[in-house]
């Protein structure tokens, strides 16, 4: 919710060339499978664009299918919780590593590379999920056999690129695409959350015209001056109730709102539980 969703929708914005071209190039340095998903889930871009051959036929059954997406999701919460890479070896036994794509402390997407091991799944692995899955046992080990396998330490060498490679997305707006003004704005208003931030001010502080601003919010982040201020108020918000103590009245004012009811009563309209519940459930 939140802070997370408005970069989520930027992160359609990516340049896409771009992009592309930096999954290639680990996928010429590695040659291991890169993709990058949105907050959700979605798959972004990816290089090599297919999977392997074993794990496409692993997906053709419905239920391998099922499985491979609940690892993913799985690695993504993991993901998502901590903040760290996470390295995990999926129901076929291949090895798969997940980061997050970080956005001031968020989590907005991720990086994950996969399609590899450091040795071929067990021969009982296979023909259990084989019978599993309802595939050809012959079919499957025949696949496996085309994977290209890679030593522990490349994969761990590629893990460490791929983390480098999360930085460099984020540090080059590959990830939320925000043009420059975007960006200066975004800044002034999260560092200026106590403050009167009406359009004047902000007009004012960042010498821009009422045109400019509007124009340049709504290209940035899709919505108008007023309602992206109440965002990155109630973002912050949502954070001070997950990493502090502070009393809710605290939090209001720190935010910029410091009329208590009128917080409570629009943080409950934006995400369907009070303050309070926030917290709990955090």
């Amino acid at each position: 919710m939140g802070e997370s969703y408005f970069i989520f929708t930027t992160m359609l914005q990516i340049d896409k060339n771009k992009l592309s071209e930096l999954l290639k190039n680990f996928n010429r340095l590695t040659g291991i499978k890169i993709c990058v998903f949105d907050e959700s889930g979605k798959e972004i871009a990816c290089e090599p664009k297919n999977y392997c051959a074993f794990c496409q036929y692993v997906r053709s059954s419905a239920a391998g299918a099922a499985k491979c997406e609940e690892c993913d999701k799985n690695g993504f919460d993991i993901c998502k919780r901590t903040k760290e890479p996470y390295r995990y070896t999926c129901h076929m036994g291949l090895t798969e590593c997940v980061a997050p794509l970080l956005h001031r402390g968020e989590c907005v997407g991720y990086l994950m590379i996969g399609q590899t091991s450091g040795s071929r799944p067990r021969d009982g692995l296979l023909l259990q999920k084989a019978d599993e899955y309802s595939l050809s046992y012959d079919k499957l080990k025949n696949y496996c056999s085309l994977i290209e396998f890679s030593e522990d330490e490349k994969i761990s060498a590629a893990i460490s690129i791929m983390e480098a490679c999360a930085g460099y997305l984020y540090l080059n707006n590959y990830v939320h695409g925000v043009d420059s003004i975007g960006t200066k704005i975004d800044n002034y208003i999260v560092s200026n959350l106590r403050s009167d931030l009406s359009v004047n001010s902000l007009c004012s502080a960042l010498k821009l015209s009422r045109v400019n601003l509007y124009s340049s919010v709504s290209n940035a982040f899709g919505t108008t001056p007023a309602e992206y201020i109440k965002r990155c108020r109630l973002d912050e918000a949502c954070r001070l109730l997950r990493v502090t103590d502070m009393k809710i009245t605290e939090i209001a004012d720190r935010v910029g709102i410091s009329d208590y009811n009128y917080f409570s009563k629009l943080f409950k309209k934006t995400y369907n539980v009070s303050p309070r519940e926030y917290r709990k459930d955090s």
